[in-house]
């Protein structure tokens, strides 16, 4: 219990310091600018610089117009603001920095039909760097004369394939998603609420039902309730997704707009850190669990080992269990790798970013994967012709790992498939009738495959009452023991031993008695 207590107290720490700190500056076009480290979030609301980035690459065709030879220093200032350990805001740039970009850069924007965009509102920034405010003032203009409108601008370059070089205003509710449209979002909303609803529901009546029995009734297993502890946190977490809403869970309602990928304008809020802390820690928790018990499976039922030497173990159980998607959890918030799903808006990792999908999604599930199966397979053979060893373990735990590497495996596969059709996927927008989208039913059957599992689980915690499933799945408490059946007195009869009768030898050599 001390583990799980030690595990909240690091996932609240790293929870509260999410989104602080300085951090080196990754994005391109702003290093060698005398500068090197950054903080976030931005002026522009981004948590990540990879978001800054993708939005500053919206801004390259207005850079090489060369309209201004500040107006690079000003976006790095906005979007990839200068850090320091002395000052506790980030420091961005200076009013009439931004004033004297846009006097030049503005006719040109509005030649082509583009408004100043609001990020760059010159009357956010201070107006001089001095003790109270900080800001980047930037060298002198060069003496270049303004465009005159009525000449006209020249053809700006062509901007980046998947949207126009500014961000048009636009409203949440009612722009599309790139790879899904409206309907399938809503049809997406409705499904997810379903599964949180039998995710979260079964463990917690299952764990209720074990707090609310009589003392006398049959404990369950301790790996069942353990697992049952896992998918009610997760089910929490597809509930607060629920609750908060996508917009709110996302922290930026502008992130739907048709004009940018929803997960690249994403400020990892408060919502968004706890959505994301819930599934992937207790996700990751339960396929740790689900190693262990084929271990525990294994170990009885292949080599014989005693639920009471395998209890010796239960504190690695618990540590490696409970503290090592802790571990994972705690890294993914640091490294700033917190995205959000553009079907739901659902916070995780790995939804934009294939690498972060790979080593922190994919990987740990396939490696729980093949522990679990090759185990299985294990334990089967090992298993045969020793039908008739004895032990508290039975066919129940293997059963449920069965089930458990099907909804598995095809939770990896999808992955799989996410992965191998992203880019293609990315390189198609905008969305035409032609072009190959993703498959809706695919992540729909991803959704659903950790509810199947809450369910099952929850309904074991509940039968677990009965004596018929204790005596196919073992607890690892050695503690939890079987009731001894009572044997009705009168069945019993008492019988008296029977009565010896002494002796009387003569022993002739003596001439005395003696009594045998």
């Amino acid at each position: 219990m001390s583990c799980v207590w030690l595990v909240v107290l690091v996932l609240a720490a790293a929870a509260a310091v999410a989104v602080e700190g300085c951090e080196v500056v990754r994005v391109e076009m702003c290093r060698g600018l005398g500068y090197n480290m950054t903080g976030m979030p931005n002026l522009a609301g981004h948590e990540l610089q990879a978001d800054a980035d993708f939005t500053l690459q919206t801004f390259a065709p207005l850079v090489q117009y060369g309209c201004s030879a500040r107006l690079h220093l000003l976006l790095c200032a906005v979007y990839v603001p200068m850090c320091t350990d002395k000052v506790a805001a980030p420091i961005g740039p200076c009013r009439p920095l931004c004033e004297s970009v846009r006097a030049r850069c503005l006719p040109v924007l509005q030649g082509f039909g583009f408004p100043w965009p609001a990020a760059l509102d010159c009357a956010r920034f201070p107006p001089d760097n001095d003790h109270r405010h900080m800001c980047m003032q930037g060298p002198p203009e060069p003496g270049a004369a303004a465009i005159p409108p009525a000449a006209g601008p020249r053809p700006l370059p062509p901007p980046p394939p998947p949207s126009p070089p500014f961000h048009r205003p636009c409203n949440a509710s009612d722009a599309p998603a790139p790879l899904f449209t409206a309907d399938q979002q809503h049809t997406a909303s409705s499904w997810l609420a379903l599964c949180a609803l039998l995710a979260t529901a079964c463990p917690l009546l299952g764990l209720l039902a074990h707090l609310a029995a009589p003392a006398p009734s049959p404990p369950p297993p301790a790996l069942l309730l353990h697992l049952a502890v896992c998918y009610a946190g997760a089910g929490l977490g597809w509930s607060a997704r629920l609750l908060i809403g996508p917009a709110s869970a996302s922290a930026s309602a502008a992130a739907f707009c048709h004009n940018r990928l929803l997960a690249h304008d994403l400020p990892a809020g408060h919502g968004c850190v706890l959505v994301f802390l819930l599934l992937y820690y207790f996700n990751n928790a339960a396929s740790v669990w689900w190693v262990m018990t084929v271990l525990c499976w294994f170990l009885q039922t292949g080599l014989g080992w005693t639920p009471a030497r395998i209890h010796n173990y239960s504190t690695f159980f618990h540590i490696t269990a409970w503290v090592l998607p802790a571990v994972k959890t705690v890294l993914i918030v640091f490294m700033r790798r917190i995205d959000a799903d553009e079907l739901t808006g659902t916070c995780y990792v790995g939804n934009q970013d294939s690498t972060s999908l790979i080593g922190f999604v994919v990987v740990p599930q396939l490696a729980c994967l093949m522990l679990v199966g090759s185990m299985l397979i294990l334990g089967f053979l090992t298993s045969i012709g020793h039908s008739s060893r004895k032990g508290g373990c039975g066919g129940g735990s293997a059963v449920l790992a069965l089930l458990y590497v099907a909804c598995n495996g095809c939770v990896v596969a999808t992955y799989f498939y996410e992965l191998w059709n992203r880019h293609d996927w990315m390189l198609d927008l905008p969305p035409s009738p032609q072009s190959p989208r993703a498959n809706l039913c695919i992540f729909l059957f991803r959704m659903s495959m950790p509810a199947v599992l809450g369910v099952v689980v929850g309904l074991c915690v509940c039968f677990s009452k009965s004596q018929w499933w204790n005596g196919i799945f073992w607890s690892m408490d050695s503690k939890q023991k079987q009731p001894v059946p009572t044997i009705p007195q009168d069945t019993i009869q008492y019988f008296p031993p029977p009565k010896r009768m002494h002796k009387t030898r003569n022993h002739r050599k003596h001439n005395g008695e003696t009594l045998v």
